[in-house]
């Protein structure tokens, strides 16, 4: 899905002549996901309304075999009609560039000048962000003479490496979140399922957390750029309070999962099944509330990713997302492992209710841990500012892609008396 989304929004970029500004990359962005839920949705309809539900499943692989064929096909057909951008290398290459060189040099001592640090441009003798477990990347950036085959980065280089590491804290606080919507993709289709042998209403479940997810996730930009607008809200900090909500919905979600396998366990015991004695419509809240996280947590993390990192890095935002994705659905895994007592041939026998309040616990720790992630960002005043013009260091005009053509970054001081600010601007120089 990552690399569909990617294709598509490279098409759109193209057919517009590239993109130079980040609302247009936004717009560029908003139309590739409407195209791959609208997509989604048709597909859904059809499968709501055609005949595979009458069909046996040798019947339905035969039709997905010859669906999937025919689009393969027809990718082939316009492969010589597609747009092609000329690769210009990969931003993250300088990660293992700066991390090596500051490696090599970790003997040597800070600089103490600005003229020690190469290509520095803006004269500071401590590269942004200013944080102690990342202050060991400087020495990359640090001018030696007479060390042949040594690396010396860029102010620039060393910046965005250190702006991108600093996402670490960030990405950890949502692998339980992780954790949790692996089990709503499982765990939740699976008790619906056992309710009910219709297929209709475990699409329609599945169709309406889909349409809650984008309504919710396009209502919180358009209410956050509001609030932006008129009431001068940090951008940066309200996007941290949605994603707060958005661990607050999945503590919620959990809890309501909870109360529901409780009641269906109960008929279970009283009735020795769930089917024909609960409707599978008790489920949507537990469906609404995973969606809801979804919508204000996961694209809150993708726009505090791009709000946090250069522009050059906007495109591996949803690659790291899936790979955070990826280690909270190996979670999940273990967590069944070494939960394994709870768990037995079919949901009707499977203790899911202690399960899904071991995830609420789980989920309330890691809100707590959050919060205080989130108030060491929200402590940071230093937020990047694309909308500047370009600096062409050398006096040549280079492509983007070149290191000596860097985009300038503004760090506003802060409104309040307290904060990083304050406590860098009285340190003696």
């Amino acid at each position: 899905m990552v690399t569909l989304k990617s294709f598509v929004g490279d098409q759109l970029m193209v057919v517009r002549n590239q993109p130079t500004t980040v609302e247009e990359e936004k717009q560029t962005e908003k139309r590739t996901e409407f195209w791959l839920y609208f997509v989604s949705f048709f597909a859904t309809i059809l499968v709501l309304v055609g005949p595979l539900d009458k069909l046996s499943l040798e019947g339905i692989t035969r039709v997905l075999v010859i669906v999937l064929g025919a689009s393969l096909f027809w990718f082939l057909l316009g492969f010589k009609f597609y747009n092609r951008v000329k690769p210009t290398g990969s931003a993250l290459s300088d990660v293992p560039i700066v991390i090596c060189s500051a490696i090599r040099k970790r003997n040597i001592a800070y600089p103490q000048s600005s003229e020690q640090l190469h290509q520095n441009s803006s004269g500071d003798v401590q590269i942004l962000p200013h944080n102690s477990w990342l202050r060991w990347l400087d020495r990359a950036a640090v001018v030696q003479e007479n060390h042949e085959g040594c690396i010396c980065c860029s102010v620039e280089q060393v910046k965005d490496v250190k702006y991108l590491l600093k996402m670490l804290p960030m990405w950890l606080t949502f692998i339980t979140f992780s954790i949790v919507h692996a089990s709503g993709d499982t765990f939740f289709l699976e008790e619906a399922s056992s309710i009910t042998d219709a297929s209709f209403p475990l699409l329609f479940l599945i169709s309406l957390q889909r349409f809650t997810e984008l309504v919710v996730s396009e209502t919180s930009d358009y209410v956050l750029e509001k609030l932006h607008e008129k009431m001068n809200f940090n951008a940066q900090r309200m996007m941290l309070v949605r994603i707060g909500i958005g661990m607050l919905c999945c503590v919620l979600c959990c809890i309501t999962a909870w109360t529901q396998a409780v009641h269906r366990l109960g008929l279970v015991a009283t009735h020795n099944k769930a089917n024909g004695h609960m409707s599978v419509y008790r489920l949507t809240p537990q469906f609404l509330l995973l969606a809801f996280m979804e919508g204000l947590s996961l694209k809150g993390l993708q726009n505090f990713f791009e709000s946090r990192v250069s522009r050059s890095m906007f495109r591996y935002g949803p690659s790291f997302e899936e790979c955070v994705n990826a280690f909270g659905r190996f979670g999940s895994i273990g967590c069944i492992l070494i939960l394994s007592k709870w768990f037995q041939n079919g949901v009707e026998k499977s203790q899911l209710n202690n399960y899904y309040i071991f995830l609420a616990f789980l989920s309330g720790l890691n809100t707590i841990v959050y919060c205080l992630v989130a108030l060491w960002y929200g402590d940071d005043t230093y937020v990047i500012n694309y909308d500047l013009q370009m600096v062409i260091i050398g006096g040549e005009d280079q492509s983007e892609s070149s290191p000596l053509l860097r985009r300038v970054r503004s760090f506003p001081p802060p409104s309040m008396t307290r904060g990083i600010y304050n406590r860098l601007s009285s340190m003696p120089h």
